[in-house]
């Protein structure tokens, strides 16, 4: 009794959440994710901010199914790196973008302006 499925290591169901809500959606906020998994184990005693105690695991699910190719983390429409991101961002399915260079790493020296 074994099938292919069985040799693949489980992902966490919120992982596998998020990935079905990003195909389903296109792309989500972490809050979205966030909602929508409380919302499915949501018990009669839980209040209706309840949601928040899953936003620490979605952000961790977040960026470990962005490093591996999953999906993509954006901010204003561009890839963000999984490893360093900040403000506001989406999740969507994994597109093969690269993540944008940060202002920090570009080759900017400030000699470029013209004086009149």
């Amino acid at each position: 009794m074994s099938s292919a499925d069985d040799t693949r290591p489980k992902r966490d169901p919120l992982a596998d959440h998020i990935l079905a809500l990003c195909g389903e959606k296109g792309s989500i906020r972490p809050e979205d994710a966030a909602r929508s998994y409380f919302e499915m184990y949501r018990r009669p005693k839980d209040r209706d901010e309840d949601w928040r105690r899953y936003m620490v695991p979605v952000k961790q699910q977040m960026v470990a199914l962005a490093r591996q190719g999953l999906v993509d983390i954006t901010r204003k429409g561009e890839v963000q790196d999984p490893d360093d991101f900040k403000g506001l961002v989406r999740i969507r399915l994994a597109t093969g973008e690269r993540p944008a260079p940060k202002a920090s790493d570009r080759d900017d020296d400030g000699e470029d302006d013209a004086e009149d």
